[in-house]
């Protein structure tokens, strides 16, 4: 849930004929009457969604990210991003990624101080060639975007590898920015808990660091000193 204006949007589920399908609202923060209301007629869930300011005039729209479900398989993901109006919930466009197996979107992070100011989205999720098995050959990635939900406003997709041996890797707990246009994204793999600096430009490593095998990333956040504080679980 989030807050824009007077308005507050918030995204959930709802099941019809056994099917969960997601959608997302807007309610009046005064009175919390509904202003509108957008369902996506898939087996789908939203996991995150960001405000975009559009590049016509001052309209504001909602980046949202998720993935439907394959019905027959009932775990085969495909990832899909969807812009709305923010006044009127009107979809403006909407992509499906096609890496090969499932996906999974997860977080977003709008930066504040880009080095590429018409790309500040990062959108990091991981994609596996197994297919239903959620277990194994996980792959992270990292979208970068302009927030227009099309294909054209994708900058750079980069995934990543860490895992010695079977591909495990997890980096879509923690999602922060730096001060410098970068930002850091944390997470796991079968080798432990994993924290990586990128470029916010390209997506190029600048930096790594492994953590004991035994702690698992949650999340993390930047101080206002410029720190980022990284909460894990043993």
């Amino acid at each position: 849930m989030k807050e824009y204006d007077d308005k507050i949007i918030f995204s959930g589920a709802i099941t019809e004929a056994n099917i969960e399908k997601s959608f997302i609202a807007c309610v009046r923060k005064a009175d919390s009457s509904i202003l509108w209301q957008k369902k996506i007629d898939e087996q789908s869930t939203i996991s995150n969604f960001e405000f975009v300011n559009t590049l016509i005039g001052s309209k504001v729209s909602i980046m949202a990210v998720g993935n439907t479900i394959d019905k027959q398989a009932n775990s085969w993901y495909k990832s899909f991003l969807v812009s709305l109006d923010l006044e009127t919930g009107v979809i403006n466009n909407s992509m499906l990624l096609d890496f090969p197996g499932r996906e999974f979107l997860w977080r977003i992070l709008k930066h504040s101080n880009p080095k590429d100011p018409d790309y500040p989205y990062y959108i990091a999720g991981i994609y596996n060639l197994n297919g239903s098995d959620v277990n194994t050959l996980d792959n992270p990635f990292i979208i970068n975007t302009n927030g227009d939900c099309t294909r054209a406003g994708v900058k750079f997709v980069k995934s990543y590898s860490y895992s010695s041996g079977p591909q495990d890797d997890e980096l879509l707990e923690g999602l922060s920015e730096t001060q410098d246009g970068n930002f850091i994204v944390s997470g796991n793999t079968l080798d432990g808990s994993l924290v990586v600096k990128l470029d916010g430009e390209d997506g190029e490593v600048i930096d790594a660091r492994r953590f004991n095998s035994r702690t698992w990333c949650q999340s993390s956040v930047k101080t206002p000193t410029g720190e980022h504080i990284i909460a894990t679980r043993v």
